[in-house]
């Protein structure tokens, strides 16, 4: 006899190092999944690089929270833990090796500043940021190590006792998880959220 398989979750949230890809990942999931999906770096920033603040970005989250059906990209632990976990249904970990992150980032600084290519609300990347304290640079060499270790125990976390835990260590698993979930109905189109004008700094 058959079964029919349970529906996939419809609230989940990505995390994991800057450029691992939790964007391109969260657009794929809303696409294949017909979810509207936030990346999170657009609701701290305002232009000119102005951070939110976190009491800001939980306000900003709390409505989104509400909502039945959601896709986030981004960590902001500090807000993201209190109000997107409690709703939480899949937390996905982009766990990838410090090596592929620092080639990534590289690469989608020197893009960004030569392009003009806007990002995080749209703000542009710049040179002299590149190897600032705060660039994305030094922010992930100097974050990899402590994120490494928590994300390998996250599926033990109280808080998450009730959430699907799925931790990926490479792009082709990325790969592999999108092939492995069924499409959406024809009829079914992933919404856009309205997002106020606003590295990931926790």
């Amino acid at each position: 006899m058959s079964t029919t398989p349970p529906p996939p979750p419809q609230r989940i949230q990505i995390i994991g190092a800057s450029c691992a890809g939790k964007t391109t990942l969260g657009h794929a999931l809303g696409a294949r999944l017909g979810l509207p999906f936030t990346d999170i770096d657009d609701l701290w920033w305002s232009p000119g690089w102005i951070e939110a603040g976190h009491s800001s970005l939980r306000r900003r989250l709390e409505p989104l929270a509400a909502s039945p059906a959601w896709v986030v990209g981004g960590n902001y632990f500090a807000s993201s833990e209190p109000v997107l976990w409690p709703r939480l249904q899949w937390l996905i970990v982009l766990d990838f090796p410090l090596g592929l992150l620092t080639r990534r980032a590289l690469w989608r600084t020197v893009r960004r500043a030569a392009t003009g290519e806007p990002c995080c609300n749209g703000n542009r990347e710049q040179w002299l940021r590149l190897l600032q304290r705060d660039g994305i640079l030094r922010y992930t060499w100097r974050t990899w190590a402590a994120r490494h270790a928590r994300y390998q125990g996250l599926a033990n976390e109280p808080a998450l006792a009730a959430v699907r835990v799925t931790r990926l260590s490479s792009p082709a698993e990325v790969e592999a998880l999108l092939a492995s979930l069924p499409p959406a109905p024809l009829s079914a189109e992933a919404p856009r959220l309205n997002t106020p004008d606003a590295p990931d700094p926790a």
